[in-house]
């Protein structure tokens, strides 16, 4: 995939599968609570993010893809609601670093909550009808200092 030229993600997701991909490409993302948007009437929940391109080549995985971030857009459609829980964590200095991405199957087909789980003991949990989800990226890549340092390894 790094042949050198700019390249930009849109990915769907319809199902857990695609969901884990989305969860591996957004790992470590950062982006402030006030870029995270639910539009109750559209069923739309979205994020703008900062993230790591993990996508590079394997061989230069552990050199580029920790030193280029790239600016996305990652959006749930169907999403019936929207509860926080550990959001005070981050509102005092407001960033937000996704870990993952987690689907709870509940009894009835239309009945699935997304967990958005963030450090720090914050999640954002969107209950939705069925699963839906882009990741796009919409402004090409940049060269970071830093590196993935979560704050209890520190």
């Amino acid at each position: 995939m790094n042949d050198g030229k700019l390249t930009r993600l849109l990915l769907s997701a319809q199902n857990l599968e695609d969901i884990h991909v989305l969860s591996s490409l957004t790992q470590d993302s950062i982006l402030l609570v006030e870029d995270t948007k639910w539009f109750k009437k559209k069923h739309r929940f979205t994020l703008l993010l900062s993230r790591f391109k993990w996508e590079l080549s394997q061989e230069n995985r552990e050199v580029e893809a920790q030193s280029q971030r790239c600016l996305s857009t990652l959006i749930f459609d169907n999403v019936t609601d929207v509860s926080c829980r550990g959001l005070e964590n981050a509102l005092e200095n407001r960033i937000l670093s996704l870990l993952t991405i987690e689907v709870e199957e509940g009894k009835n087909t239309d009945d699935l909550k997304i967990y958005l789980i963030f450090a720090g003991n914050t999640t954002i949990k969107l209950r939705v009808e069925l699963i839906q989800a882009y990741l796009k990226d919409i402004v090409g890549t940049n060269r970071v200092s830093s590196k993935v340092v979560h704050g209890h390894e520190k």
